[in-house]
Protein backbone atom coordinates (compact mmCIF):
# COMPACT_ATOMS: atom_id res chain seq x y z
CA UNK A 1 0.00 0.00 0.00
CA UNK A 2 1.25 3.45 -1.09
CA UNK A 3 1.58 6.05 1.54
CA UNK A 4 -0.61 9.27 0.56
CA UNK A 5 0.02 12.84 0.70
CA UNK A 6 -2.11 16.10 -0.01
CA UNK A 7 -1.39 18.05 -2.55
CA UNK A 8 -1.68 21.45 -1.90
CA UNK A 9 -2.25 24.41 -4.52
CA UNK A 10 1.64 25.65 -4.68
CA UNK A 11 2.95 22.46 -6.18
CA UNK A 12 0.93 22.40 -9.22
CA UNK A 13 1.45 26.25 -9.77
CA UNK A 14 5.37 25.24 -9.61
CA UNK A 15 4.37 22.28 -11.71
CA UNK A 16 2.56 24.01 -14.55
CA UNK A 17 3.75 27.32 -14.46
CA UNK A 18 5.51 29.11 -17.13
CA UNK A 19 9.73 29.41 -16.48
CA UNK A 20 10.13 32.36 -13.64
CA UNK A 21 13.55 34.33 -14.22
CA UNK A 22 13.34 34.29 -10.43
CA UNK A 23 15.82 32.18 -9.36
CA UNK A 24 14.24 30.84 -6.21
CA UNK A 25 11.02 30.70 -8.04
CA UNK A 26 12.73 29.12 -11.08
CA UNK A 27 14.41 26.37 -8.59
CA UNK A 28 11.17 25.80 -6.98
CA UNK A 29 9.91 25.22 -10.45
CA UNK A 30 12.40 22.73 -11.34
CA UNK A 31 12.53 21.01 -8.27
CA UNK A 32 8.83 20.53 -8.84
CA UNK A 33 8.86 19.43 -12.29
CA UNK A 34 11.75 16.48 -10.80
CA UNK A 35 9.76 15.55 -8.00
CA UNK A 36 6.23 15.29 -9.71
CA UNK A 37 6.83 12.38 -11.57
CA UNK A 38 8.16 10.21 -8.94
CA UNK A 39 5.74 10.89 -6.15
CA UNK A 40 2.73 10.35 -8.02
CA UNK A 41 4.34 5.96 -8.53
CA UNK A 42 5.31 6.71 -5.06
CA UNK A 43 2.37 7.91 -2.90
CA UNK A 44 -1.54 8.24 -3.24
CA UNK A 45 -1.70 12.12 -4.38
CA UNK A 46 -5.29 13.90 -2.78
CA UNK A 47 -6.48 16.62 -2.97
CA UNK A 48 -9.34 18.95 -1.92
CA UNK A 49 -11.97 21.10 -3.44
CA UNK A 50 -10.36 24.36 -2.13
CA UNK A 51 -7.10 23.15 -4.25
CA UNK A 52 -9.61 22.82 -7.23
CA UNK A 53 -11.15 26.36 -6.51
CA UNK A 54 -7.90 27.78 -5.91
CA UNK A 55 -5.96 26.51 -8.94
CA UNK A 56 -9.08 27.68 -10.88
CA UNK A 57 -8.63 31.40 -10.38
CA UNK A 58 -6.45 34.02 -12.26
CA UNK A 59 -5.04 33.73 -15.81
CA UNK A 60 -7.50 31.31 -18.14
CA UNK A 61 -4.78 29.45 -19.15
CA UNK A 62 -2.75 28.87 -16.41
CA UNK A 63 -5.77 27.57 -14.44
CA UNK A 64 -6.49 24.92 -17.80
CA UNK A 65 -3.23 24.03 -16.75
CA UNK A 66 -3.46 23.36 -12.98
CA UNK A 67 -6.80 21.88 -13.36
CA UNK A 68 -5.83 19.17 -15.77
CA UNK A 69 -2.56 18.87 -14.09
CA UNK A 70 -5.47 18.05 -10.63
CA UNK A 71 -7.83 15.89 -13.16
CA UNK A 72 -7.26 12.72 -12.04
CA UNK A 73 -6.64 13.09 -8.10
CA UNK A 74 -9.08 11.83 -5.43
CA UNK A 75 -10.45 14.90 -3.03
CA UNK A 76 -10.64 14.54 0.28
CA UNK A 77 -14.34 16.21 1.78
CA UNK A 78 -13.96 19.25 3.16
CA UNK A 79 -15.81 19.57 6.77
CA UNK A 80 -16.58 23.15 7.83
CA UNK A 81 -16.61 23.51 11.73
CA UNK A 82 -19.18 25.30 13.11
CA UNK A 83 -17.33 26.42 16.69
CA UNK A 84 -20.48 29.33 17.54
Amino acid sequence: MKESIYLETTVVSYFTSKISRDIIVLAHQEITQEWWPKALKRFEVFISEIVVEEAGLGDVEAAKKRLEALKDFPHLEFVRRNDG
